[in-house]
């Protein structure tokens, strides 16, 4: 994907993951399932996205000589080397990990905006990079290792469709 086309499913990403949310009842967004509850995978996702985001905003001179990387994969090879890793039974670690939320209405609205936020900072940083520095720059991801800023973006938009459908189907199967 090029740069314009990355930031539009950056975008759409984000905003299907906040709709999401908002669609919840707070009985659902609360609720337990097997795994962690609605609320606590927005909680994952906040705090990735805030981690990503440090990652953006580092000065790329300094990726560029740590992390460096000369070419990106494709969207899919990111996202199946992803899922392998997932299915070889690695996680989250303990800084990605959510804490237990009570079930409060507010809280939901706080927790889904303070992810929103999170988001649009996000995609200004990302907006920030040139498409050269996209492929040159990497970013260390916590379970795939050095990715390229372009590799990072990309989990950035798959990463919260993964949890959306695990977490669709546990709740559909718990109704």
């Amino acid at each position: 994907m090029k740069k314009p086309e990355l930031l539009e499913a950056l975008k759409r990403a984000h905003a299907d993951t906040c709709s999401y949310f908002e669609s919840l009842s707070p009985d659902d967004f609360f609720r337990s399932t097997t795994g962690w509850t609605a609320a606590e995978n927005l909680e994952h996702l906040s705090k990735a996205t805030s981690g990503t985001l440090l990652g953006f905003r580092s000065p790329r001179a300094i990726l560029g000589l740590a992390f460096g990387k000369k070419s990106s994969r494709s969207f899919d090879e990111v996202r199946d080397e992803y899922e392998s890793i997932l299915a070889q039974g690695k996680g989250a670690g303990a800084l990605y990990q959510p804490r237990s939320q009570k079930a409060d209405a507010s809280k939901q609205k706080a927790m889904i905006e303070k992810f929103r936020k999170s988001c649009e900072k996000l995609e200004r940083a990302v907006s920030s990079w040139s498409e050269e520095d996209l492929d040159k720059c990497g970013i260390p991801h916590p379970l795939l290792g050095k990715l390229s800023g372009r590799e990072m973006a990309y989990f950035c938009i798959f990463h919260p469709a993964h949890h959306l459908e695990k977490l669709k189907s546990k709740l559909a199967t718990a109704n």
